[in-house]
């Protein structure tokens, strides 16, 4: 996906994702005219060299689809999940089926009234991180052209509204739980070293707030799994 490559302090760097209509926002750190802490989504364009994000430490899986599934979904989440692998996997299949012409698949779903598909939304669309399109009548006429009956997309379309739903309840979650370990703790270090990390009891994950250093200006391609969180010299060589 497109990302733009960032320097911290601290001597990693990260690629932050800035996919059009996908992925293009990040948390980051400010302080109001009163000197309140607040935590907010910015724009990856508009961060620059001095401006303090959030990411997750170690592993790339999402934090919010962690904490979606454990607290929110719970025992629901089994059956919700695998209707989201599942019509990832027929898109997949269908895909396969036009021998992995995607111009074939744009054309087609282009006809049918989705007129944003291309290669880069279809590659996002087969991503465990998208959970489905943006609009809701458009992703019925994806699922149907997979190969779904009405019934059947109509549920699919409803699951995964659930799973939206979580996600946007977990992602207020961790909010409250990191501004109030940001509160609580002296944030001396950050200010000292340029980055500060923090643990969050109910998952176990760790996220740390850091300093940027350089920012590029240009896109770059990168495999999203390698993105959104700080890589060491030696991740990279890895």
């Amino acid at each position: 996906i497109n990302c733009r490559l960032c320097v911290l302090k601290g001597g990693n760097i990260v690629y932050l994702a800035n996919e059009k209509g996908y992925d293009e926002k990040q948390d980051s750190l400010e302080l109001d005219d009163n000197g309140n802490i607040i935590i907010e989504r910015k724009q990856v364009t508009d961060l620059i060299r001095g401006s303090i994000i959030l990411l997750r430490i170690g592993s790339s899986e999402s934090l919010i689809v962690e904490t979606a599934d454990k607290i929110i979904l719970k025992e629901k989440a089994f059956l919700l999940r695998n209707a989201q692998k599942d019509w990832k996997l027929q898109l997949a299949n269908t895909i396969q089926k036009y021998n992995e012409d995607l111009n074939v698949i744009i054309t087609l779903l282009k006809e049918k009234g989705i007129n944003h598909a291309n290669k880069s939304n279809i590659r996002n669309w087969l991503s465990s991180r998208n959970i489905m399109l943006a609009e809701e009548e458009k992703f019925l006429i994806l699922l149907s052209f997979i190969g779904y009956d009405e019934k059947k997309a109509r549920q699919i379309c409803d699951y995964m509204k659930i799973i939206d739903s979580s996600h946007n309840r977990a992602s207020s979650h961790i909010r409250k739980k990191l501004l109030k370990l940001v509160r609580e703790n002296d944030l001396e270090i950050l200010q000292q070293q340029g980055w500060q990390e923090f643990e969050l009891e109910d998952t176990g994950a760790k996220m740390g707030l850091f300093t940027v250093q350089a920012i590029e200006e240009k896109n770059i391609m990168m495999p999203h799994s390698m993105c959104d969180r700080p890589l060491s010299e030696k991740e990279l060589d890895g």
